[in-house]
């Protein structure tokens, strides 16, 4: 499905009432969990882009009570609804485009989007936008329905109005950009944010009857409204008999029951020179990166998180480079700043962890990775850390054992760090790029075919590996 311009979209989301019955009671149960997965803290000031009927900032509202939130929406008619529900300064709604705000940078401490960014016409330049209107060290956040599976609603709807007219499967929502899983975090981390998580958040859907089911689509909200609009009586007639043959077996009425599940993104916005370090690093410009990451450190504040952050990262460009002994220092600078701001046994702590193991490998110290590694295996346990952070760790564990020559014991370790790769990032992230490329070294090393790789480990690695 093509992104729409925005005079469209704007007339399939015109009516604040009809919005209401048809998704926002809906959005008013997943806001509270972007809330908490967003971790916005009460005092923040917050952005909400693409504020619709206002759920997210009620969420915000009221989980931080002191905090000063603004929502832009380009549907005047939602604004004014919205506004009417919060009287006071603390909360005000206004007429915007996500593609180009008026605000100041770094404004906001942050920057949330709920079930928008996959209708704007340019959602890489609206998420520009929200990363310069965030400060340094704020989160800019969004989330999306899973329009493929997860959002059943509407999975429902589309499977049997594309089976009454197949003709126009291109209408089918799972089409919608950025509505897979991987997809948005990929694009966060195209845009230089960094620590960046992706999680799916699950609601139940509770209709009273069929008709609390169907009479909503009549209203032509959103795509699904807008396309029953385009319908003959007799063809949404045929369909309105398909859904409710499909969600009442043929008997009588009654509560309908369903789920919905969005994909929720997060990232932190890194200080301007150390984001276009991150970009250089993704693409192996590493001069470009080193250069930026240097005068980013010239700017953070000493001793800081992202001071940690851009010598973690000067550590990685320099054992590309080979030169571990340098990599050795920062990373070990790095890992004592985490360690004094968060914990000896915290997630930050791994990256370090990370970056000593691969330095003293290089430089042929076995026993010495392993123990850091070992150690940062029980931190990510201790403290459940994502599957793309235990992705980092097992590589690693595989390179060494790769240069121990215990292949069969690298390959099984490697193949399972894939696998939580491609279940925490997706596959355009480069961890699982990496992984892929030491996998098919280690399938050429045990001189085995790599179509023969088990069944569930993706093609990435023989991709990687040509």
């Amino acid at each position: 499905m093509a992104l729409l311009p925005l005079v469209t979209q704007t007339a399939m989301f015109s009516e604040a009432d009809a919005y209401e019955r048809f998704m926002g009671r809906w959005s008013q149960k997943v806001a509270p969990l972007m809330v908490a997965f967003a971790r916005v803290r009460d005092g923040d000031a917050v952005l909400d882009v693409g504020s619709g009927t206002g759920a997210l900032t009620d969420a915000v509202a009221a989980a931080a009570p002191t905090s000063g939130i603004t929502g832009i929406d380009p549907a005047m008619p939602y604004v004014a609804f919205a506004q009417a529900r919060h009287q006071g300064e603390r909360v005000r709604f206004e007429v915007g485009d996500a593609q180009q705000m008026r605000f100041a940078d770094a404004t906001f401490d942050q920057t949330l989007s709920l079930l928008v960014v996959n209708f704007i016409p340019d959602p890489a330049k609206a998420l520009g936008e929200m990363i310069r209107v965030t400060r340094p060290g704020g989160t800019v956040a969004a989330a999306v329905w899973d329009y493929g599976e997860g959002m059943e609603m509407l999975r429902v709807f589309w499977d049997e109005a594309i089976a009454l007219k197949p003709r126009d499967e291109k209408r089918d929502e799972r089409h919608m950009p950025l509505c897979r899983k991987g997809e948005l975090s990929a694009l966060w981390r195209k845009h230089g944010l960094q620590d960046v998580t992706e999680e799916g958040l699950t609601i139940d859907l509770a209709f009273a009857s069929f008709d609390d089911y169907w009479l909503p689509f009549l209203d032509k909200q959103g795509p699904a409204g807008a396309y029953v609009a385009t319908l003959t009586v007799g063809e949404r007639e045929e369909l309105r008999l398909r859904l409710r043959q499909r969600l009442l077996d043929f008997g009588k009425d009654r509560p309908i029951k369903m789920k919905a599940r969005v994909w929720a993104v997060r990232g932190t916005v890194a200080p301007r020179l150390q984001a276009l370090a991150v970009i250089a690093q993704i693409e192996d410009r590493d001069e470009e990166a080193e250069l930026s990451l240097r005068r980013a450190l010239a700017l953070v504040a000493p001793e800081s998180a992202q001071h940690a952050e851009c010598l973690n990262g000067l550590a990685a460009v320099l054992l590309r480079r080979r030169e571990p002994d340098e990599a050795q220092r920062l990373a070990s600078r790095a890992l004592r700043i985490w360690e004094r701001l968060f914990g000896r046994d915290s997630v930050q702590s791994i990256n370090g962890l990370n970056s000593l193991a691969d330095a003293h490998l290089l430089r042929g110290e076995v026993a010495e990775a392993e123990r850091l590694l070992r150690r940062a295996d029980r931190v990510a346990a201790l403290e459940n850390a994502s599957a793309t952070v235990r992705a980092a760790v097992a590589v690693r564990r595989g390179v060494l054992w790769l240069s121990q020559g215990r292949y069969a014991e690298a390959e099984s370790v490697l193949e399972r760090s894939l696998e939580l790769a491609e279940e925490g990032a997706g596959a355009d992230h480069p961890v699982l790029v990496h992984i892929a490329r030491v996998l098919s070294q280690c399938y050429r090393l045990r001189n085995r075919p790599l179509e023969a790789r088990p069944t569930g480990v993706t093609g990435s690695a023989a991709s990687a590996g040509r």
